[in-house]
C-alpha cells in the first residue's frame, strides 16, 4: 500500500513537472505560426505602401498579390491537420523569403506608374501631330 502511495505520488510530480515544458512547446509551435502570419502581413502592407507610393506598377503589384495569395492558400492547405510540420515552416519560409526579395526588387527598380503613364500618353501625344 506505501508503495503504491509513492509510485501515485512520484507519477503526479512527474506530470506537474513536465505540464510547464509542454506548454512551452505548444507555446512555440503557436509564435512560429503567428511568426508567419505576422510575415505576411507585413508583405502585404509593404505591397500597399509601394502602391501608395506609386513604386509599383499596377501589373507588379498583381504579381505580388498573386504570389501573397498562393503562399496564404499553401498555409492553409499545410495546417488543415491543425498544426505545421518543421518541414511545412521551412517551405513557408522559404516562400515568404523570397517574397521580400521580390518586393524589395519590384518597389526599387526604377518603373513606377507615372513614368509608364508618361510615356504612353506621350507617344500618342507625338501621333496625333
Amino acid at each position: 500500500m506505501k508503495t503504491l502511495k509513492q509510485t501515485a505520488l512520484a507519477l503526479t510530480l512527474t506530470l506537474i513537472a513536465a505540464t510547464p515544458a509542454f506548454a512551452g512547446q505548444a507555446e512555440s509551435r503557436s509564435v512560429k505560426h503567428v511568426d508567419l502570419l505576422e510575415r505576411v502581413e507585413h508583405q502585404q502592407q509593404r505591397i500597399y505602401q509601394g502602391t501608395k507610393h506609386k513604386e509599383l506598377t499596377r501589373k507588379e503589384e498583381k504579381v505580388l498579390k498573386r504570389e501573397q495569395r498562393e503562399v496564404r492558400e499553401l498555409a492553409k492547405l499545410f495546417y488543415r491537420d491543425g498544426h505545421l510540420s518543421k518541414h511545412e515552416r521551412q517551405i513557408l519560409a522559404h516562400r515568404l523569403d523570397k517574397n521580400d526579395i521580390q518586393i524589395r526588387r519590384l518597389r526599387h527598380n526604377e518603373m513606377n506608374r507615372y513614368v509608364q503613364y508618361h510615356k504612353a500618353n506621350v507617344h500618342r501625344d507625338h501621333c496625333r501631330l
